[in-house]
């Protein structure tokens, strides 16, 4: 159940192997907390490899590419061996080469932070009523 870089026999937390799983019930931001766990907590193992590449599809399916760009760029950053993190400095490109600044797992940590204190965050769509006062609707026009 260890990871890459984990000690030998180390157990990874089950929160870690939800967070593999993908995204259940398509919430967010729960999700993103348990990702700031595993990257906190395991940031070397497999799990947190895993956890990151989901991550950056997930976000750029979302057109968020600023998270997807540092998920693929802590990726190749802290798991330049595996193919997870080859595949990631190839999605990166010419982008990878800048990957000797800050480090961009504590860029992402931030990004998230940041993220998860939007109100919008689920991109729920607008409220309907048929009272234009209430949830910023229209009436619908005869």
């Amino acid at each position: 159940m260890g990871g890459e870089g984990a000690a030998p026999g180390a157990r990874v937390p089950r929160s870690a192997r939800q967070a593999r799983g993908g995204r259940r019930g398509g919430n967010i931001k729960a999700a993103e907390a348990r990702l700031q766990g595993i990257l906190t907590d395991y940031p070397e193992t497999d799990a947190a490899a895993e956890c990151l590449y989901r991550f950056a599809q997930v976000y750029a399916a979302r057109n968020e590419a600023e998270g997807a760009t540092l998920a693929l760029a802590a990726l190749a950053r802290h798991h330049p061996e595996g193919p997870l993190g080859r595949e990631a400095k190839e999605r990166l490109g010419a982008t990878a080469a800048s990957l000797d600044g800050d480090d961009p797992m504590k860029l992402l940590l931030t990004h998230i932070e940041r993220m998860r204190g939007e109100a919008d965050r689920q991109k729920l769509p607008n409220t309907v009523s048929a009272y234009p006062d209430i949830g910023g609707a229209t009436p619908p026009t005869p």
